[in-house]
């Protein structure tokens, strides 16, 4: 069920609880009974809020596997973007099974033309390796396999993670996604 229904009927019924305590003329059993309705509160706030956390991550799954599930491309790191410290990479593509794709949306992005791709990998944080790793990838390889992974390449290191992690554009506009146009423009190699 809908988490955002749980919660409107969370609300409606803790109000109409919170009415009638205000309504007890004993003072000592309304104090009992104001606690117990604050405590039942918060415990129902943290459940609902787990479900709902629950339910946008397996709807960004879906979305995720509808749109880029079956993509699959390689290739070496050519160029990044760095803006809000959110990470763009240009990929000069040794193979893919999608030569030119492009989506947009709140939490998924990608590009591919003209045998580059254009793939957002998320924030940028020097005092985390993982980040700085990823920024720093020399090559990428996702969804080989259609496994769902995404993995990036430094010499003989390789950092794997699930492929929902990268795609993410994060603060990133739109309109960020042409900042490599004109290295897809020069590169009229089209991968067969």
């Amino acid at each position: 069920m809908n988490p955002e229904f749980l919660i409107v009927i969370e609300f409606i019924a803790f109000a109409a609880i919170g009415y009638s305590i205000t309504r007890i003329k004993n003072i000592k059993l309304r104090n009992i009974s104001f606690t117990i309705f604050v405590i039942a509160q918060i415990i129902c706030m943290i459940i609902l809020g787990f479900k709902a956390s629950k339910y946008q991550r397996e709807k960004r799954i879906a979305n995720f596997e509808e749109k880029v599930g079956d993509i699959y491309f390689q290739g070496k790191v050519i160029s990044s973007f760095t803006k809000y410290k959110e990470i763009l990479l240009c990929i000069l593509l040794d193979s893919t099974n999608t030569h030119s794709y492009y989506t947009y949306a709140r939490n998924l992005a990608l590009k591919i033309e003209n045998g580059i791709a254009v793939l957002p990998i998320g924030i940028l944080d020097t005092n985390d390796a993982e980040s700085v790793f990823k920024y720093n990838a020399e090559y990428v390889i996702v969804n080989k396999d259609k496994n769902s992974e995404i993995n990036y390449i430094i010499k003989n290191d390789t950092l794997t993670l699930p492929s929902i992690a990268a795609f993410w554009p994060g603060k990133l506009d739109e309109k960020y996604m042409t900042v490599f146009d004109d290295i897809i423009t020069k590169n009229k190699t089209h991968i067969q």
